[in-house]
Parts: C-alpha cells; sequence; structure tokens
C-alpha cells in the first residue's frame, strides 16, 4: 500500500481499503507493506485506533505490517502500534523501514517462512 498524499493518511481515506484487504486476508494472514509519504511526520488521531480496530477484530487477518518512513516520530508510533497488537492478543510482527526496498525483502522473507 502506497499512501501518495498525508492528506490521504487518515481513517476516513482508508475506509475503502478495508474490504479488498479483508477478502484478500481470507485465503491467508496478510503482510502488508505500508509506504508513508516522506513529508508525512505524524498521522490523525483517528488512524492508529482505525487499522488496529480492524486487525484486532479479525475483520483483516494479518501476519506482518512493515512501514516505509524516514521519520522517528511515525517510526515512535509504529513501535506503539506493535505493542497495542501484542497487549491485545494479536502478537503480529511489526518493523520500520527508510526503503520500500527493504521492507518488500523482509516480505519477502516472511512469506517463505513455514507457516507456525
Amino acid at each position: 500500500m502506497e499512501c501518495p498524499s498525508r492528506a490521504l493518511a487518515t481513517a476516513e481515506h482508508s475506509r475503502p481499503l478495508v474490504p479488498p484487504l479483508s477478502k484478500a486476508s481470507k485465503k491467508a494472514p496478510l503482510v502488508l507493506v505500508a509506504v508513508l509519504p516522506p513529508d508525512l511526520e505524524l498521522v490523525e488521531p483517528d488512524l492508529a485506533p482505525f487499522w488496529l480496530d480492524r486487525f484486532t477484530s479479525s475483520e483483516i487477518r494479518l501476519s506482518a505490517l512493515a512501514a516505509v518512513t524516514s521519520s522517528f516520530t511515525l517510526k515512535f508510533v509504529v513501535r506503539a502500534f506493535d505493542t497495542a497488537l501484542r497487549v491485545s492478543g494479536h502478537p503480529t510482527r511489526v518493523a520500520t523501514f527508510d526503503t520500500p526496498r527493504l521492507a518488500i525483502a523482509w516480505a519477502h522473507l516472511l512469506m517463505m517462512e513455514p507457516a507456525r
């Protein structure tokens, strides 16, 4: 998933992504690579709870999430999101990367691992 503009990094603009992600995750848990806009320094307050609700309710089955950002603040937010997933009983591999290439390589490695 690539978010081309920071104006689109909101729960409202994320809603159309839910049905196709939910449908795809019915076959197998997803490994998502989220490429965040380079100028995004902070997410809207409703964005993390929106996705947390989708992932913890099993509406979207998530195996791993890679976030591509160079922002220290967003890396911190992603770590907090990782903690929230774990506390809610949905341990998911979560990592941040500086480039899409590294995130995609990590995702490929995870997809090659035997199922747990």
